[in-house]
């Protein structure tokens, strides 16, 4: 799941660099005990990126939080370093925690349906999610996100823009990657 709390794409604001607020050490040493909780997966995605995002005073954490014995793959256009993975074995929770680069305007606009074809021909086509979004940030511009996984046991929190958000599971083709489980955004 993904959540949009920009109801305006075009009141963007270009902020300062992340290290202007906190160190990539401090990013990572920060407690996330608080954040997990009650509620599911999204719950939890959902108050990690809101604090972090309180923090910072932007929209641009992205949590994924998932079953600890999934550990999804995934590419996504981070900034810098400030990516951290976390395992709770006790409460059986995955996390990672990053800051996604600010957002740029796309290099095309295409409707939701559009980038979802788009995104389901690439991902049957590559079985790495680095190689689809090497191809969405080419076509779309920086920014895209991709996740993949056998099972949809994990949920993601974060902000997307111009509709690009698709969540589908590939036809089970007897293949490398058939019936995975596709989250894509920009």
């Amino acid at each position: 799941d993904n959540d949009n709390d920009n109801d305006n794409d075009n009141d963007i604001i270009l902020r300062d660099g992340s290290e202007s607020v906190m160190s990539v050490e401090e990013f990572k040493s920060i407690s996330l005990k608080t954040c997990l909780g009650k509620g599911d997966n999204f719950d939890i995605a959902k108050r990690i990126s809101k604090f972090y995002d309180q923090l910072f005073n932007d929209t641009d954490t992205v949590a994924l939080v998932s079953n600890i014995d999934l550990k999804p793959s995934y590419s996504v256009t981070m900034e810098g370093n400030y990516k951290r993975i976390e395992s709770y074995k006790r409460e059986g929770k995955y996390i990672i925690v990053y800051r996604a680069k600010p957002h740029t305007n796309a290099n095309v606009i295409v409707n939701k349906q559009c980038f979802k074809s788009v995104v389901k021909g690439l991902s049957i086509d590559n079985e790495h999610t680095s190689d689809i979004l090497l191809q969405l940030n080419l076509l779309f511009g920086d920014g895209c996100h991709v996740v993949r996984s056998k099972k949809i046991s994990f949920d993601i929190y974060s902000r997307f823009s111009d509709g690009y958000e698709c969540e589908l599971r590939l036809p089970n083709t007897g293949g490398g990657g058939g019936g995975d489980y596709i989250l894509a955004w920009r």
